[in-house]
């Protein structure tokens, strides 16, 4: 039975089973993109199956080729099921791409900050770091940013800061992506942190 006469008996279960076989074997990446996604939409809405349906907009983002900023919504409907299934990793990870398509540099910096806090919340703290470097880097006085970032015990920084700013190595930072000095004598450990975000990248750190 197909997904119409699946529809038609309403087996909606039956009918996301036979959509689903089909968006598989779909070779198309648009196609593929738009049957996940309309699944995801199916199982939100009729299905009532929020695991079934991050599962579908994940498979929706990973068929996208090439994810672009036209893809936001979508990114905005999987960000919401993995917050609603307590997914940080996953969460983060829809932040940070919805934060690198930019738009208002308010929104981006809420993004990252968002990813960063996100990440922490999920134990991985390289890519918290870095996420809380992009924010930093697009707003030096962002103080949650700062918060997140100084949260990493200095000695535990990895000798690349996991693709910190993914352009470059912490040291490479312009001043202009680190901390001000206002900030990095109230919100942070010490007014040394330039010089340690920087070193954080050597190789005989």
């Amino acid at each position: 039975m197909g997904s119409l006469g699946a529809m038609e008996k309403g087996d909606t279960r039956s009918a996301a089973d036979y959509l689903t076989r089909q968006a598989t074997a779909t070779e198309e990446p648009a196609e593929r993109m738009r049957l996940f996604e309309a699944l995801g939409d199916m199982a939100v809405m009729m299905l009532h199956d929020e695991a079934r349906a991050r599962t579908y907009y994940d498979a929706a983002v990973n068929a996208a080729q090439p994810l672009e900023a036209r893809h936001l919504p979508l990114l905005e409907k999987l960000l919401e099921r993995c917050d609603l299934a307590g997914d940080h990793l996953g969460a983060a990870r829809a932040a940070e791409l919805m934060a690198s398509f930019g738009g208002d540099t308010g929104g981006r910096v809420a993004r990252y900050v968002s990813a960063a806090r996100a990440y922490a919340e999920g134990g991985d703290a390289d890519r918290a770091l870095s996420a809380a470097l992009r924010a930093l880097e697009l707003d030096a006085n962002q103080l949650e940013a700062a918060d997140l970032a100084s949260a990493r015990p200095r000695r535990s920084w990895p000798r690349r800061s996991h693709s910190a700013l993914r352009r470059g190595s912490a040291s490479s930072l312009p001043d202009s992506a680190l901390p001000s000095t206002s900030i990095a004598s109230s919100a942070w450990p010490s007014a040394t942190w330039r010089a340690e975000a920087r070193s954080a990248a050597s190789p005989g750190y």
